[in-house]
């Protein structure tokens, strides 16, 4: 995660109300959930 990157989304998030920061196999979008809901961010995979 750079910066930039980071920046990117937290703006789409202010804005947007979400945005889409991981894209691949489901049993890996799940462990990347896991990791971002235990820092607290709501999480969703679909």
């Amino acid at each position: 995660m750079t910066p930039v990157r980071a920046f990117e989304l937290a703006y789409r998030i202010d804005h947007a109300g979400s945005a889409e920061v991981y894209s691949g196999e489901h049993k890996v979008c799940e462990q990347v959930a896991g990791i971002l809901a235990e820092g607290g961010l709501r999480v969703a995979v679909q």
